[in-house]
Order: C-alpha cells, then sequence, then structure tokens
C-alpha cells in the first residue's frame, strides 16, 4: 500500500541540470539558426529575389560567374546552400538524437566543429563551381 512517504521521497532534481530558460532558449534558437537561414534562402529564390544576389559585389568568384551565366548562377548557388545549410540543421538535429546535447559544453563544441567544417566544404565547393562557370 502507498503511503505518502513513498510519495514524498522522490529524489529532487539537482541544481545542476537546471538551466534557466533564457539560456534554454538561446541553446534552441542557435541549434534552429541554421534552417531558418536555409528557409530565407530557398524562399527568396522561389521569389526570384536570391538573398546571394546581395554578395555579387563581396564575392569575386561570384562576380565572375555572374558576368559569364547572368542572375541563374546566383540563383543556382543560394539554392545549393540553402540546401546546404537545412542538411546542416537536420544533422545538427540527428546530433541532438544521438546523444549530443545542446547543454553539453562538449555537445555543443562537436556540433560547432561539425557545422564550420561542412560550411568550409560548402564554400570550397561553391567557389570551386564558380570558378569552372566563370571560365566557361
Amino acid at each position: 500500500m502507498n503511503t505518502t512517504t513513498d510519495i514524498v521521497n522522490l529524489p529532487a532534481p539537482s541544481s545542476k541540470e537546471r538551466r534557466s530558460i533564457w539560456t534554454l532558449l538561446a541553446l534552441v534558437v542557435g541549434a534552429l539558426f541554421p534552417v531558418v537561414v536555409a528557409l530565407a534562402l530557398l524562399c527568396s529564390a522561389l521569389v526570384n529575389r536570391p538573398l546571394f544576389g546581395r554578395l555579387v559585389r563581396r564575392w569575386p568568384a561570384l562576380a565572375n560567374a555572374a558576368a559569364v551565366d547572368g542572375r541563374a548562377v546566383v540563383t543556382r548557388v543560394t539554392v545549393v546552400w540553402g540546401i546546404g545549410l537545412l542538411v546542416i540543421g537536420a544533422l545538427q538535429g540527428a546530433a541532438e538524437l544521438a546523444g549530443l546535447s545542446i547543454t553539453d559544453p562538449i555537445g555543443i563544441i562537436v556540433r560547432t566543429l561539425g557545422s564550420l567544417a561542412l560550411e568550409a566544404v560548402l564554400y570550397i565547393a561553391s567557389t570551386a563551381y564558380l570558378q569552372t562557370r566563370s571560365r566557361n
């Protein structure tokens, strides 16, 4: 038979496990950031106003390729980056499911370095593609 002492003897959560709501909110926003940026990029390409068009003056490889291929190359690069950032966001979610928590410092470091490595690959591949397009 259950007594009130059985109910009261539940272990209390430790203070180390408790996070402030602002910390949790910042961590969730940080994890969702690649997905939000990806959706903005894809929507801009969908309405035929690619956000990477603003980078033409700042990214010489994009400027050279846009001079040869026009606006289509800017739209393609915008879509590729949007899809790449969606993949990064999906990998962030998979890492959370695999146990790399957004509240664990080691998990944050591993996920951040993994995301940065994937973004570096995306940049290198984009630059290589743009250089081949500017030669044609």
